[in-house]
């Protein structure tokens, strides 16, 4: 797979590989509160999937399968052999995508408010009335989805951060939330993943998140032969920054654990 244009992407520190990919209308800016204590330890790795932040749009749909070969294109280009992922929700699903693909080239995996399972059936019309709603008034989708994503508390204590999340979401091209809505909708089950994952996976799951629950994570738990969880208080669908301190503390922990296992 070669690309047209190459994806944005940003690497900071120095040592093993941490790769981490953000979810749908983000961008490299999610993890901005991890990236400096990571860095100090690692080489991270941050990338804007297509169409969202710095990187274009490809096609009318951008499948996970096709998001994991832009992934992995970036690692043969700086020559990264193996790495530890996390992926924040759709960031989860390319993730999947790309230990589905290349194994080989992981030594750990962390699901951060994400998961394997692909889309229900109620899940996927969803989907198609989220497009619509996008196709008709993006602007006022994005200023309602967004918030949404944190605890009620939360919404206060990070107002700024919303904002920024807001203002760089309505900046996308509508194309590009489209893309990866049917990308999202078409994905497959990534239990066999999990099931035959031959390196450690993290869980970071936040105790009041409407679109990841606690319980779907819990089963998924029992399949790795490795598995961590860890669940947090007060916490919804953005642990980075709902918990970014814990978030940081764990991931690195995790990390330092799969280099040496």
């Amino acid at each position: 797979m070669n690309s047209p244009q190459p994806l944005h992407y940003t690497i900071s520190g120095k040592g093993p590989c941490i790769v981490l990919l953000h979810g749908l209308m983000e961008d490299i800016h999610i993890w901005d509160n991890l990236t400096p204590q990571l860095s100090e330890y690692f080489s991270v790795l941050c990338i804007d999937l297509p169409g969202h932040g710095e990187s274009p749009v490809y096609a009318d749909v951008h499948t996970m399968d096709f998001m994991a070969e832009c992934v992995n294109e970036i690692l043969i280009q700086n020559k990264i052999e193996n790495c530890v992922m996390a992926g924040h929700s759709m960031g989860g699903y390319v993730m999947t995508a790309f230990a589905r693909q290349f194994p080989e080239k992981l030594k750990g995996i962390c699901y951060c408010n994400s998961h394997a399972l692909p889309d229900s059936d109620e899940t996927k019309q969803n989907r198609d009335r989220t497009i619509a709603l996008i196709q008709s008034n993006k602007q006022s989708y994005i200023a309602d989805f967004i918030p949404n994503l944190f605890t009620e508390t939360n919404r206060i204590k990070h107002n700024d951060a919303i904002s920024s999340m807001v203002t760089r979401a309505k900046k996308m091209n509508p194309k590009a939330i489209i893309a990866a809505q049917y990308g999202i909708k078409e994905r497959s089950s990534g239990l066999s993943v999990l099931m035959q994952a031959p390196f450690p996976v993290l869980f970071i799951v936040g105790k009041q998140d409407k679109t990841v629950p606690v319980d779907k994570i819990v089963a998924q738990a029992l399949l790795p032969q490795h598995v961590e969880v860890m669940i947090l208080g007060n916490v919804a669908h953005v642990a980075m920054i709902e918990a970014h301190q814990e978030t940081a503390d764990m991931i690195e922990s995790f990390a330092d654990r799969c280099f040496c296992y």
